[in-house]
Parts: C-alpha cells; sequence; structure tokens
C-alpha cells in the first residue's frame, strides 16, 4: 500500500467531520423555536424541545472534534480551495532486504466543481526522496466526491484514481481505481460528551494480497477534540491507526496506522504521516 494513498484517505476523512460543523448549526436554526421569529426563552420550552435543543448544541460542540481511519480510503474529497501537503512514510517489508523506511512527498488541492454538492482534489506524490534520486519517481491521484448532508449526519461518495501520468519506477505500474462510501454522524449518548464518527466501506482495483479487486473498510472514533482512532481493512490486512491535530498550530495532523496489527498478516508494518492543511485558498 502506497503512502500516498494513506495520506489521502486519513487527512481527507478528518476534514470532511469537519464540514458537518455547518450542518448542524443549520439543523439547529431550523429546530430551534425563536430563529427568524419572536425569541422563545429556553425554560418556555416543552421537556421534548428543551431535549431536542440540547441534543443539537452538543452535535455542533461534538463537530468540533474530528474522526479519522488512517489506511483506509473514505469517500470525501477534499474542499474547494484547500491545500495540503506533508511526508509519509512506511517501515519496509521483508521483501524490501531492508529494515530502514520507505518514504514520500506529497501535496494536494481541492478543485472547484460548480457545485455544493461535489467536491474534488487532485495530489500529486514523489516517491524517489533520497538525495540521489530526489523527484526522479512519482504519481498523480484523483477523486470525485458527491456528497448530502442530513439530520443523521453526511454521506459521501467518491470515485478514486491513483497513480496516474506517473514517471520513473512509479511508470511500471498501471493506475488503481476505487470507489467508497462514507458516512460522518455525531453519536450524541445520554449523559455523556458527544463524540464524532466515520464509518467507510468501499471495492477497490489492486487491493488485495494478488493485486485484484477487493473490498475494504473502516471505522474511526474521535474521543476528544484533537484524537481520533480507528479500525479497518485494507484488502489484505487490518489496520489499527491513531490520528491527532495539534491545536498549538491550526491545520498540522499528525497519523499512524499499523497495518497488520491483528497478526492477519505475516509482514506487520507502521505507516506515518505529518501534513499541514490551507483552507479556502479561493
Amino acid at each position: 500500500m502506497s503512502v500516498l494513498k494513506v495520506w489521502g484517505w486519513t487527512a481527507l476523512s478528518g476534514l470532511a467531520l469537519g464540514l458537518l460543523g455547518v450542518s448542524a448549526m443549520g439543523a439547529i436554526a431550523q429546530t430551534a423555536p425563536g430563529v427568524g421569529a419572536d425569541i422563545v426563552h429556553y425554560e418556555d420550552l416543552s421537556p421534548t424541545m428543551q431535549a431536542r435543543v440540547i441534543k443539537k448544541i452538543r452535535m455542533v460542540d461534538a463537530a468540533r472534534q474530528f474522526a479519522a481511519h488512517p489506511g483506509i480510503p473514505s469517500g470525501f474529497a477534499a474542499p474547494r480551495g484547500a491545500l495540503f501537503f506533508g511526508v509519509g512514510g512506511s517501515t519496509k517489508t521483508q521483501e524490501s532486504n531492508a529494515d530502514s523506511v520507505d518514504g514520500s512527498l506529497f501535496a494536494g488541492l481541492g478543485l472547484p466543481t460548480g457545485s455544493d454538492a461535489f467536491d474534488a482534489h487532485v495530489i500529486a506524490n514523489i516517491t524517489s526522496t533520497s538525495s540521489e534520486d530526489f523527484g526522479d519517481s512519482g504519481s498523480f491521484a484523483l477523486k470525485l466526491s458527491h456528497r448530502r448532508d442530513h439530520d443523521f449526519g453526511t454521506f459521501a461518495l467518491g470515485l478514486g484514481v491513483t497513480g496516474l501520468a506517473g514517471w520513473g519506477d512509479a511508470e511500471r505500474g498501471d493506475p488503481a481505481a476505487s470507489l467508497t462510501g462514507s458516512w460522518a454522524t455525531h453519536v450524541v449518548p445520554e449523559a455523556a460528551p458527544a463524540f464524532p464518527v466515520i464509518v467507510s466501506f468501499g471495492v477497490g482495483s489492486d487491493v488485495t494480497e494478488n493485486e485484484k479487486t477487493g473490498a475494504f473498510g473502516g471505522l474511526g472514533i474521535g474521543f476528544t477534540p484533537n484524537f481520533s482512532g480507528s479500525l479497518g481493512y485494507n484488502g489484505r490486512e487490518s489496520v489499527i491507526g491513531l490520528s491527532r491535530v495539534v491545536p498549538e498550530l491550526d491545520g498540522l495532523n499528525l497519523s499512524m496506522g499499523i497495518n497488520g496489527a491483528l497478526e492477519d498478516h505475516p509482514e506487520r508494518r507502521a505507516i506515518f504521516t505529518v501534513s499541514y492543511t490551507i483552507t479556502d485558498l479561493f
């Protein structure tokens, strides 16, 4: 599994839940009495309406958190005007006959689509990062996503293609496509803090051990405003992941995953990314 895929799938699922803050605020405006009309005080509401308002407020609070599943694709694409870049790496497999780290650099941009219901992005990935051959190998990736907001969450269906226009060593590989559906929502238990959740399932080419079409899926849960955990299956092996945003530097995201964490693959690998995102460039 390429580091490029790990980055794209991880960061964008976190960005997706960030979009839910706007959706949750809209839901409060639609359901809370007194908005756009005569002001109604909370204590004058019926118990049922008070419970609905409190739940919506807790959902907005949860929307400030995020959830992601490193190493598993999501159906979300980057929003228009989002610029993201960073570095990723993975410990090499036994087949590589080395105990060092494979690394790559990446940069992506959210593209205009002409519709609020669609998002799209392009990613450039440089896989040759040593001083001797820096930039000699790499490829591009594209994703188009259709997003629908509902009171019970946001759904996204994304079509992605990786390995496009490869050069150097990456030129020998064939492009791989995937179709992924994701549901991002907030769980609001009684008498407990609300928390965000993202669930994704999909199919893709070059997914299984023998590089054939296969299925994958993942679950990510935001435990704190800056920390998320996940469990998934990438078509070859299990993946346990952790993601963290750094509040002191808005836009900085750290993530790591362990492939074969449940000992369902003979070669366990660690994968990590460090990325930075700038939003609303245009």
